[in-house]
């Protein structure tokens, strides 16, 4: 695998900015990296302004679509919330339940005239389907209202306007050539759609529509803010960029999150989750939300049903709702466990010869879990810079199912759309992808994507953005801090990046309970010894580049406890450890080179 490392080269008065903004310098490169370019954006960035996101009504259809759900609910009439079964899918239907339910009140209307279908992720599949608009029209239901999805559901719309019921969409994924036939479409990704701002998730989509309706029914705008911890969480699992009104909505949602914990005010579902992932005396930041908590939700949507996450946030008893998180919590330890396994396997079948030339991974596993399948192409994809498929069989003979994640060079919602002839049923966006097809027409699949895919060397090398080059003697307790108030990390403003060159690699040892902890020792070239940290399950990764550059058998040597002597480059991340009460500079290793 070949690493590209970059260091950002983009100009400004650094010293100057900072001194105006009292922070440190490098704080400065590191907006001016992220395409800022003026005080005022950065400011913005920083949260010293008053931002307060893009008016919902900017959104296509949001008024008629309000109208249509509001008039439903005041003539009685039955309305089913159709989601989805990941975070976003979860917490949208969670938003349109308790804000549907919050207008009833006001409205002095009955409860009983609004339910909820989830699809299950391998029985339905993603999306509406056929089955699920018969129920409904079975079931005597006027009106569907989606989350998460159905700007793709063309034919399945189609059958709900033949059974005469009405049908609101609000979705946020890409618009493909044919628009379903629903009453009202509220996607901001549709070409006629005037906000500003196209990618936000599903969630926030959800949110504005009940935004919305709170404004025709006269419920106060503050009442909105108990959705603000959740759209904050939908967005971040759902990986959209931090930037714009993704980083508002998260900042905002975590600040309103810690404020009601503290008071004590949170409702006893998302508590309780907090409390069993061991997170009381923590403070919870967007990793928090996308790595401990969002997990948990998606878990049972991949092994189980995702009705068990909506249960939880739905849960008013606490008692009820610290069995339900531990019962969360316990299904996501199991996918962890599953999720390694096949990231092992998957990445060791990507470096192999069979697929040493191919730009475009398509790898089948057959046996992977279908659910994990998206997490597993995630880490393919990171590993080996290149663009993924995995691929596993599906529970309908002859079918398989795949999962794709992809680089910003590569389309891949626009790639798979040229081979839609090939696949039973496709949907997504640029970075990422699910598909079905025949199993017989993998190796198709797979040939026609790298012919067709335009992509070099460097494209598909691991790349490495540096934001400054900085001596680990640079490092102080006080710009570690400073760097909080670049949060939140995330896709679109990722944790800064730093490097320093010319470290003397001491000695290493491999630990932790799994083996997942790589533990270092570096000497800088003033005499200053340093300690490193590199966490993966795969440790050896971190040393392959460093060993076949040398030429010598690092690992070993670490097995033995020798010492090691060899000059090295360091990609890293800076934190501040303490034990005993000591406080010392550590560094968060992502990367080594070896230097002559």
């Amino acid at each position: 695998m070949q690493e590209i490392w970059t260091v950002y080269n983009k100009g400004a008065d650094f010293k100057g900015i900072g001194e105006h903004l009292e922070i440190d310098p490098v704080l400065v490169r590191v907006m001016r990296n992220r395409d800022l370019t003026t005080e005022e954006e950065m400011k913005c960035y920083l949260g010293r302004t008053d931002f307060v996101g893009y008016d919902k009504n900017l959104l296509k259809d949001v008024d008629k679509a309000s109208s249509l759900v509001l008039v439903a609910l005041q003539q009685k009439q039955r309305i089913r919330i159709i989601g989805d079964y990941d975070v976003d899918g979860i917490v949208s239907s969670y938003i349109l339940l308790r804000g549907l339910g919050r207008i009833q009140q006001v409205c002095k209307i009955e409860d009983g005239y609004v339910d909820y279908v989830i699809p299950h992720r391998m029985k339905d599949g993603y999306g509406l389907n056929r089955r699920l608009i018969e129920e409904a029209h079975e079931d005597g239901i006027s009106l569907i209202l989606t989350c998460d999805n159905g700007i793709a559901a063309v034919e399945e719309i189609a059958l709900a306007k033949e059974f005469g019921m009405t049908v609101v969409v609000t979705d946020h994924h890409e618009v493909q050539e044919k628009i379903p036939a629903a009453d009202a479409i509220v996607n901001p990704k549709q070409k006629d759609c005037s906000y500003p701002f196209a990618q936000i998730c599903g969630a926030v989509v959800a949110y504005k529509l009940i935004a919305q309706l709170y404004e025709r029914v006269s419920l106060p705008e503050g009442e909105l803010e108990l959705f603000h911890p959740y759209i904050a969480m939908a967005t971040v699992c759902d990986v959209m960029p931090l930037r714009d009104e993704n980083r508002y909505i998260v900042k905002q949602g975590l600040a309103c999150l810690e404020k009601r914990w503290q008071q004590g005010s949170l409702e006893p579902g998302l508590a309780a989750l907090i409390a069993e992932n061991q997170l009381v005396d923590s403070r919870i930041t967007a990793s928090t939300l996308g790595f401990v908590l969002g997990p948990c939700l998606n878990a049972v949507g991949r092994l189980s049903t995702a009705v068990w996450g909506l249960k939880l946030l739905l849960e008013e008893d606490e008692k009820r709702a610290a069995w339900r998180a531990k019962r969360l919590t316990q299904m996501n330890a199991i996918r962890k466990e599953m999720s390694q396994n096949y990231e092992k396997k998957a990445c060791e079948l990507a470096v192999s010869t069979e697929y040493e030339k191919d730009r475009v991974l398509v790898l089948y596993l057959p046996k992977c879990h279908e659910s994990i399948a998206g997490i597993v192409a995630g880490r393919v994809r990171e590993y080996t810079g290149k663009p993924t498929l995995l691929i596993t069989d599906s529970r309908e003979k002859g079918i398989v199912k795949g999962s794709a994640r992809s680089i910003p060079e590569y389309d891949m919602f626009a790639s798979l759309l040229r081979q839609k002839e090939l696949l039973l049923k496709f949907g997504g966006h640029k970075m990422a992808a699910g598909f079905s097809l025949y199993r017989e027409n993998l190796g198709k699949l797979r040939s026609l994507l790298n012919q067709e895919a335009q992509l070099s060397d460097d494209d598909v090398a691991v790349k490495r953005h540096i934001d400054v080059v900085m001596p680990v003697e640079y490092i102080t307790e006080t710009l570690v801090s400073q760097m909080e108030q670049l949060e939140p990390f995330g896709n679109g403003n990722e944790r800064p990046m730093f490097a320093v060159r010319r470290l003397c690699l001491k000695r290493g040892k491999i630990c932790g309970k799994k083996n997942n902890v790589l533990r270092l020792t570096f000497v800088t070239e003033q005499g200053k010894t340093v300690n490193g940290v590199f966490f993966s399950d795969m440790p050896q990764r971190l040393l392959d580049p460093v060993e076949e550059q040398c030429g010598e058998p690092i690992g070993e040597k670490l097995k033995q406890g020798r010492e090691l002597n060899l000059m090295v480059s360091v990609l890293y991340q800076p934190k501040i450890n303490e034990f005993q009460g000591v406080r010392t500079v550590e560094l968060r290793v992502l990367g080594m080179k070896y230097e002559e």
